[in-house]
């Protein structure tokens, strides 16, 4: 290697390291770098399948608020407070985040004082107590009543789902002894392909390197899936869906006040809405 062509003593015995090790040993950092990424993947996996979940549960729960609810006040509070759990709910995942900044456009501001006051880790659950206690209040049919409750007990199955990302982390010891395997492996290539191909193995150890290394910092990344998805944007998503549904609400009543069903020779009206 370099050492025995350009740093050994005179008289001194040359150093010859083989290739064996590392083809022995390659089997375990392809197994090291498979497991890093499935398992960092199966949780952004995870991640993203609760946000879509998120998404889809916000707007049922509204859609269920618009036409189920006929009191007009408490039906845009729990609107509102849909909304706002989404945005509750991304403030607590990124941890660094503003619940006032997020919710000022959603609740009103007593609101965001009551939500605020909780914190951020709270905040998912606090909403989602508000929303239990307005479909309480709701005069609705106990069939309806159960419906949304069941919507609410999903959502908070979500925010379980969210904590159990954020506390339970990969294990550090082997994120560390995947690190330090990988440095060692790789320092000792260009020493071992050294007498096959001299300082042509300088130039393939740092492409053998980047690939390798880009795997484990690909793993690393995914691993906290909340910093890396577009959160913001599935926020923004419910927020303007919820609030078109509204505006269309009474399009959507006045369409289907009349339905003609034409059966056999007769035109029966079907009297819908109220």
């Amino acid at each position: 290697g370099l050492y025995n062509v350009y740093a050994v003593p005179k008289g001194a015995p040359l150093i010859v390291i083989s290739s064996t090790p590392l083809d022995i040993t390659a089997f375990a950092v392809s197994l090291l770098l498979v497991f890093r990424t499935d398992s960092s993947y199966a949780r952004w996996e995870e991640a993203l399948k609760t946000w879509n979940e998120v998404r889809s549960l916000s707007k049922d729960l509204a859609r269920q608020s618009c036409y189920w609810v006929n009191e007009p006040a408490r039906k845009a509070m729990l609107v509102r407070w849909c909304e706002a759990f989404s945005r509750a709910l991304l403030v607590h995942c990124r941890v660094d985040g503003s619940l006032e900044h997020e919710l000022e456009d959603v609740l009103l501001p007593h609101e965001v004082a009551a939500v605020a006051a909780v914190g951020p880790s709270g905040a998912p659950s606090f909403i989602l107590q508000v929303l239990a206690e307005l479909i309480e209040q709701c005069i609705v049919t106990e069939t309806k009543e159960d419906t949304m409750f069941s919507t609410v007990r999903s959502l908070s199955d979500a925010v379980a789902v969210c904590n159990k990302l954020l506390r339970y982390p990969l294990p550090l010891a082997y994120t560390r002894h995947t690190s330090r395997f990988m440095f060692l492996w790789l320092s000792a290539m260009p020493w071992a392909m050294w007498s096959d191909m001299h300082w042509v193995c300088v130039p393939i150890t740092a492409a053998i390197s980047y690939l390798l290394l880009g795997i484990d910092e690909i793993g690393v990344q995914i691993e906290e899936p909340f910093g890396i998805l577009p959160l913001e944007d599935v926020c923004v998503d419910i927020t303007a869906e919820i609030d078109a549904m509204m505006e269309r609400q009474d399009i959507v009543t006045g369409i289907c006040r009349v339905v003609p069903i034409r059966c056999c020779s007769f035109i029966v009206a079907i009297e819908q809405g109220p």
